[in-house]
């Protein structure tokens, strides 16, 4: 697959350097949500499935800590969230339970509203992090 136009240089070297694939994406204006194919191990073992969905907006990367925590002053049109949302239903049919990950709480917050609001099945977890100091972060699995 091409590289979408939002994911940059560096977000793009380090996906392929981890062996992690986009395996489908939705792009609008600023904003894009990705579909991942993870090759790490441990993602399988922690979240029970191999695919998570990213989001991100144009100046962020959504594989980096520091980006999660950035605040967007851009808004997401109604549309754009119905176009995303029905792109990770048709994803959800297709791959199986898919994972939504932020360090971020209020994203996760966030996340987890607009899913319920839109009538996605899903059910949130929590994690220990070796990575981050040990420690605790919720995350999302959406179900088929």
């Amino acid at each position: 697959m091409a590289r979408p136009v939002l994911i940059c240089d560096d977000e793009w070297e380090r996906l392929n350097r981890i062996g992690d694939r986009i395996i489908d994406f939705y792009e609008s204006g600023d904003y894009g949500i990705y579909l991942i194919k993870c090759n790490n191990p441990l993602v399988r073992e922690t979240f029970g499935t191999v695919y998570q969905v990213a989001i991100k907006r144009m100046d962020m990367m959504f594989a980096d800590y520091v980006s999660q925590f950035m605040r967007t002053s851009g808004r997401i049109s109604r549309r754009d969230v119905e176009v995303a949302v029905n792109k990770i239903k048709e994803w959800v049919r297709e791959y199986g339970d898919i994972a939504v990950v932020s360090f971020n709480e209020r994203k996760m917050d966030r996340y987890k509203y607009i899913l319920d609001r839109m009538g996605i099945e899903n059910d949130i977890h929590t994690f220990y992090d070796r990575t981050r100091g040990g420690a605790m972060h919720r995350y999302i699995i959406i179900h088929r």
